[in-house]
């Protein structure tokens, strides 16, 4: 089966929602939902899939993984972040992440990718990008294993991330298996992201 490919015309209703939430609820610091260098996180357990993914998904032990059943395939999952100071009118900051996930092998691979959706129009850019066969661009990623995997990564926001109330932000999680091999499924357990690093 050739990769999912993710469809965001579902997800511009969510957007707008978000925007006007933003616009209640952001103006003032005090309501803000977290405060600088506050640590943002996800579980895998917590994401939404697409449609045409419902029958091969499935959050097994907090994983958000695929179907044993399904030899070949790919799952999407999405997750939406809260907002933070720094990303909405901050510095400009590098960030530290850490993803929580499982590849056992040459037939898996768990993609994450943090997206940026811009608010005022139909625009999705990527701005961070984590490959288990691959690493982050600045990384390696370790060796598979038969085991859970914890990788700590980073980037700098883009300079337009600054600007408050410009984007809302999502992680989108590919979880792929090419072949039944007799090794566990892969599978996404969470992520971290934060300014001042990560505490646990």
């Amino acid at each position: 089966m050739a990769p999912v490919q993710p469809r965001y015309s579902k997800w511009r209703i969510a957007f707008t929602l978000l925007l006007a939430f933003k616009v209640l609820c952001f103006t003032s610091p005090a309501v803000r939902v977290l405060a600088d260098h506050a640590e943002v996180t996800v579980t895998g357990s917590a994401g939404t899939v697409d449609d045409q993914d419902l029958a091969e998904y499935e959050v097994r032990n907090q994983f958000a993984t695929i179907k044993s059943s399904v030899a070949s395939g790919t799952v999407v999952y999405r997750y939406q972040l809260p907002a933070t100071n720094n990303f909405e009118d901050g510095c400009g900051c590098t960030y530290n992440t850490r993803i929580r996930y499982r590849d056992t092998g040459p037939n898996q691979t768990i993609i994450v990718r943090l997206r940026a959706a811009l608010l005022t129009g139909d625009g999705v850019e990527t701005i961070y990008t984590f490959n288990s066969n691959t690493g982050d661009g600045t990384d390696p990623a370790p060796p598979n294993m038969n085991a859970n995997q914890t990788f700590d990564g980073g980037f700098t926001a883009p300079g337009d991330h600054i600007v408050h109330g410009r984007y809302g932000y999502f992680l989108e999680v590919e979880v792929t298996k090419n072949s039944n091999d007799g090794t566990q499924d892969p599978g996404f357990i969470g992520f971290a992201l934060s300014d001042a690093g990560i505490s646990s």
